[in-house]
């Protein structure tokens, strides 16, 4: 058989009323604060990171705006080196380079020769060096004659070379002469 106990306990309408109803709200009250907390605690990080972001993003700017600096500087400079080279390259387009100069540059024309003075104007060279060898003289000058154009002779004159710091001496020729250029030999 079944005992049932039909006493009734006697409660308080506080404890009976109140008491369900205060586990409820402070459970609630800490589910919401735990949520708050969290919350809050998340929306700090992410500021904090985003704060980091902003000053790397800033660092970054101001890096690009050197680089970009540099970069205008260094465009204004390529520039400027670019007229440079289109004006040089002009200079040497329209220099014209006297072809009698390639012929004294050549070694074999001016073997045991070598020349003190060279002026030109307009097709008259005018020469003067000097020689060791006296009977290399009459030589070149047929090479010049035959090359450049026609020569008129100034004059040979005999000097001598001294020096006390070597204890050296030596003869040597000095000469002049002029050179009436032939028809395209002063391009």
């Amino acid at each position: 058989m079944l005992r049932f106990n039909f006493a009734e306990k006697k409660e308080s309408k506080y404890i009976k009323y109140v008491r369900p109803d205060l586990l409820f709200s402070l459970l609630v009250l800490l589910i919401v604060a735990a949520v708050t907390y969290s919350y809050t605690s998340s929306v700090s990080e992410e500021i904090n990171r985003t704060q980091q972001q902003i000053v790397k993003l800033r660092s970054e700017i101001n890096r690009l705006s050197r680089v970009q600096r540099k970069e205008k500087e260094l465009i204004s400079i390529k520039k400027e080196l670019q007229r440079k080279l289109e004006i040089v390259s002009q200079l040497d387009k329209n220099r014209k380079v006297p072809e009698f100069l390639y012929f004294f540059a050549d070694p074999t024309n001016v073997k045991g020769i070598w020349l003190t003075d060279l002026h030109y104007s307009g097709r008259e060279l005018h020469l003067a060096g000097g020689v060791l060898d006296i009977e290399a003289f009459p030589k070149f000058l047929g090479i010049v004659e035959s090359r450049l154009g026609k020569v008129t002779f100034k004059r040979t004159d005999r000097a001598v070379y001294s020096s006390r710091k070597l204890d050296f001496s030596s003869v040597y020729y000095r000469f002049t002469f002029d050179v009436e250029l032939k028809n395209g030999s002063n391009r």
